[in-house]
């Protein structure tokens, strides 16, 4: 088991305000970037592979 954070979790702690809590950008940002993040990670984990750019 891999204690690291996923990257999906990393992006969303990068992209909070440590005082706040809330998003430093619009909510657009963040979702395009989650949107990405969730299938990398899936990718990463061996769960998901690519074959000529095709998921």
């Amino acid at each position: 088991m891999n204690d690291r954070p996923t990257l999906p979790e990393e992006l969303l702690l990068l992209a909070l305000d440590p005082v706040r809590g809330k998003p430093l950008r619009s909510g657009k940002f963040l979702e395009y970037g989650m949107a990405g993040a969730v299938p990398a990670e899936l990718e990463l984990q061996g769960r998901i592979t690519e074959e000529r750019g095709r998921v």
